[in-house]
């Protein structure tokens, strides 16, 4: 299988590309990779069957984890198992322009986190339940300054 390189285009001035499956199409996606990190979370559905770098991990409802640079990555689960996944890839560019060291993290998120670290995971998880929410109302200058607010956060 072929594997692909994703051109990530985060969305217009803010540094992230959203994406969130549509529960009626499969929920498969072919290896790939992209120089951002990216952050998932599995709201609803059935297990999901992640590979990264060849080591698979089976996710389920309420997990959230990260794919870091460079990484190729695939998802499989069972078709019409009312999917609602979704997540987002920083931009490099930005990480590295805010945050140089960044170019050497290697984040980890998974079901470890959520057991060792459940306040962070639970911020990370509201923060894109927030992002979502955002993401999904009519654009305008007034969500700008919330964006702010949650990436702040992190800064």
């Amino acid at each position: 299988m072929k594997i692909l390189h994703e051109t990530v285009q985060p969305l217009a001035r803010l540094p992230f590309k959203f994406y969130e499956h549509d529960p009626e199409t499969p929920i498969n996606v072919a290896p790939h990779w992209h120089q951002g990190i990216e952050l998932n979370y599995l709201v609803r559905g059935e297990t999901l069957t992640f590979v990264v770098n060849g080591t698979t991990t089976i996710y389920h409802p309420g997990d959230l984890w990260t794919v870091n640079r460079r990484r190729v990555h695939s998802a499989s689960g069972r078709q019409g198992a009312d999917w609602q996944e979704f997540g987002l890839i920083i931009d490099d560019h930005f990480l590295r322009d805010r945050v140089p060291s960044s170019q050497y993290w290697q984040l980890t998120l998974g079901q470890d986190a959520q057991a060792t670290q459940a306040g962070a995971y639970a911020t990370v998880r509201d923060h894109l339940l927030a992002i979502r929410t955002l993401v999904h109302q009519p654009a305008g200058e007034l969500q700008r300054p919330k964006f702010s607010a949650i990436f702040t956060t992190y800064s």
